[in-house]
């Protein structure tokens, strides 16, 4: 690209970003995008990081997406330059290093970065970027994961009898856990994006007398308050929570439960699967008393 091209094109960009500056400072959250534009060095100096959407949500919402477009962005050439053509027309890219604009039809590599148009949702007009051209899906997946596992809950009880009234023998217990909803996160650096959705699949129950329950899904809540039978996930205890039975002198069973979750993700790729399961467990003690009955005759 001749010198004096590289020069215009560097100054008209910097006038198109100085001029739309103030219209995306307020556009959406959970980005880390930056873009600033540099009258005295005369160049582009716009760069994109992670963009990161989504997070907890309700079970039947859909998985996360990315919530900015990206396409190569050429028209500044047709500004510039107006006798240039459709067929002529190239991705504008730079040095990584020294960010020197790179000669119209320089290859992609690790080393460079081309000039995106970013655009959202909700906000006016577009934002221009570099975006290197060696980001690595790998490293925007893994991003997406941490954040994933970071804010997938511990299970919340939701058994009858509750921890705080405790049991009675031969009395069954109904156990079940709180709806957590799912943790959908797409993670994105440029048009390279990642999607990571974790969703609660199963539960353990751990009874602290080395019994342990397995129930699909969330397990079920007590429907009826007056019954002395265990639900369908359910346990019932045969010895009060006596230390000879706990092994502990604390007068109760020391329980826990875990909520399996499984992992999905996505890509821009095209790829697509199944990541390692998470899991998420809540310990907690549990009293047991036995009620002694006594038969008074007649008479007596």
């Amino acid at each position: 690209m001749p010198g004096r091209l590289t020069k215009a094109l560097g100054c008209g960009a910097v006038l198109m970003l100085a001029m739309s500056q103030a219209a995306f400072a307020a556009e959406g959250t959970g980005t880390t995008t930056t873009t600033t534009a540099s009258s005295g060095r005369g160049e582009i100096a716009a760069s994109a990081g992670i963009d990161v959407t989504g997070g907890p949500a309700p079970s039947s919402a859909t998985a996360s997406k990315p919530r900015c477009g990206w396409e190569v962005y050429t028209d500044l050439l047709k500004v510039m330059v107006p006798q240039l053509g459709p067929g002529v027309l190239q991705p504008m890219r730079r040095d990584s290093a020294t960010h020197g604009f790179l000669p119209g039809g320089s290859p992609a590599s690790q080393a460079t970065e081309t000039l995106y148009k970013r655009t959202c949702p909700g906000a006016a007009g577009f934002t221009l970027s570099w975006v290197p051209d060696g980001v690595n899906v790998d490293d925007v997946l893994a991003s997406a994961v941490q954040r994933v596992t970071a804010q997938i809950p511990a299970p919340a009880l939701n058994m009858n009898p509750d921890p705080a009234v405790g049991g009675v023998v031969n009395i069954g217990l109904w156990l079940a856990v709180a709806d957590p909803g799912q943790v959908s996160i797409t993670a994105s650096v440029g048009p390279v994006w990642a999607t990571v959705t974790a969703r609660y699949q199963r539960t353990s129950w751990s009874l602290g007398n080395g019994d342990v329950v397995e129930c699909e899904g969330l397990g079920t809540p007590i429907v009826d308050v007056n019954t002395e039978e265990q639900g369908p996930c359910g346990y019932t205890y045969r010895w009060p929570s006596a230390p000879r039975f706990t092994g502990a002198g604390d007068l109760a069973y020391h329980n826990s439960v875990t909520g399996h979750w499984v992992v999905a993700f996505a890509t821009s790729t095209g790829a697509s699967g199944s990541l390692a399961p998470i899991d998420r467990t809540t310990a907690f003690t549990y009293r047991v008393r036995e009620i002694q009955t006594v038969r008074v005759g007649e008479g007596d």
